[in-house]
């Protein structure tokens, strides 16, 4: 199945798919957790960092901080997984804590994908399964596997959405020590120059739950 199909250019206006903007709006929206993200606009001199970059167009700030809040506002950042020899950036979130409190689900948890191939960020999650009841929980070790990623977009039960096209590379970088199981992460997405306005980069800050201790595997 192809994620890039277009019907015309002005529903994928500067690569963010209707869908993706629906998606992370719809998303966020669920989840409680308050998201403390600092983009360029709002920064000051007393921000931790100074080297955030605003995009050239008001849409792609508007997705790059949709990004953020959500990510922001999962409960926990599970694992990053940078490209070393593959194509792909992914980030394993885990949305909501409803099923077995302090564990993550299968059900709750979402991957964030960026292929530099492809040039598009989806997000995956579970499509429902009607043959259980019981929830399935996922163990933290397991998580942070090179391989875990690749596994689970190769679920059948696996739901694609497309949140953006056009994303040439995508960054997720940590700033500064872990603070009371926060991260301050900094996402930079960079458009191509052969998007619908051509080439484009953006940069915010969020604060991200990110637990080191082992003793929550």
């Amino acid at each position: 199945m192809s994620y890039l199909c277009r019907s015309n250019e002005s529903q994928h206006h500067l690569g963010i798919t209707l869908a993706g903007m629906l998606t992370l709006t719809a998303v966020a929206a669920t989840l409680t957790v308050a998201a403390v993200v600092v983009t360029p606009r709002f920064s000051n001199a007393q921000s931790v960092d100074s080297g955030l970059i605003a995009a050239k167009h008001e849409t792609n700030n508007q997705f790059i901080h949709g990004l953020a809040e959500l990510i922001g506002r999962s409960v926990e950042v599970l694992a990053i997984h940078d490209r070393d020899n593959s194509p792909y950036l992914e980030m394993v979130i885990w949305l909501e804590d409803h099923q077995v409190p302090g564990k993550p689900s299968i059900d709750e948890v979402a991957v964030i994908s960026h292929s530099q191939i492809l040039g598009t960020i989806v997000l995956y999650r579970m499509g429902l399964d009607e043959n259980s009841s019981i929830p399935v929980v996922l163990k933290r070790a397991d998580l942070k596997s090179v391989n875990f990623c690749n596994q689970w977009r190769a679920n059948p039960r696996s739901v694609p959405t497309v949140l953006a096209t056009g994303i040439s590379d995508m960054r997720v970088e940590r700033t500064g020590s872990p603070y009371n199981g926060a991260q301050r992460l900094r996402i930079t997405l960079t458009w191509a120059e052969d998007s619908s306005d051509g080439s484009d980069k953006a940069s915010v800050l969020v604060d991200a739950a990110m637990f080191h201790s082992e003793a929550r595997e």
